[in-house]
């Protein structure tokens, strides 16, 4: 789902203990309950009058543990992506884009859903598309392709299916 979209975003980005996070209050708590559960430190950054992050806050909160940024869209009101992609850029920080509640609408002229380092989507029964569940990541970057694929499905691959730890044995089980 959307949740574990932005879950998994983190985890093949890195992100986790004594890293900061930086993104907006006003958003649903699977954003921030996001970055807690990967181990990393939440930090919220105020709202403009549109409810989405003040792109002109960013740079006051970053610090030395700053390692990227969540940006969330809200109510399909588009974030200047560009601006805050030129922040990532000086600051050297990974960018996030939870594209929740955009599919199909532009920021400039661009798709939202296609900056920084990877965006999410939600397919949860109040989205634009709607599965009932369900979740997605899209990424231009191989490896964190990989990460993300590798990180799914409660990190199945090829060489270990199963993994059943029972009294003390260690019992295998591939496909």
């Amino acid at each position: 789902n959307g949740t574990d979209a932005l879950y998994l975003s983190l985890k093949a980005l890195d992100i986790g203990i004594g890293d900061e996070v930086l993104l907006s209050p006003y958003s649903f708590i699977a954003t921030c309950a996001s970055i807690h559960n990967a181990g990393a430190k939440p930090v919220f950054v105020d709202i403009k009058n549109d409810y989405n992050i003040d792109e002109n806050k960013i740079e006051n909160a970053i610090t030395k543990k700053t390692k990227a940024l969540l940006i969330p869209h809200i109510y399909g009101l588009p974030v200047d992506m560009d601006f805050i992609e030129k922040i990532c850029k000086k600051y050297n920080l990974l960018l996030i884009e939870d594209a929740a509640e955009m599919i199909g609408q532009t920021c400039g002229l661009s798709k939202c859903g296609s900056f920084g380092d990877l965006s999410t989507f939600s397919f949860y029964a109040n989205k634009h598309i709607t599965t009932g569940e369900g979740g997605m990541i899209v990424t231009n970057d191989t490896k964190i392709a990989q990460s993300c694929r590798s990180l799914r499905n409660i990190c199945f691959n090829q060489e270990r299916r199963f993994l059943h730890y029972r009294l003390g044995w260690n019992y295998r089980f591939t496909n």
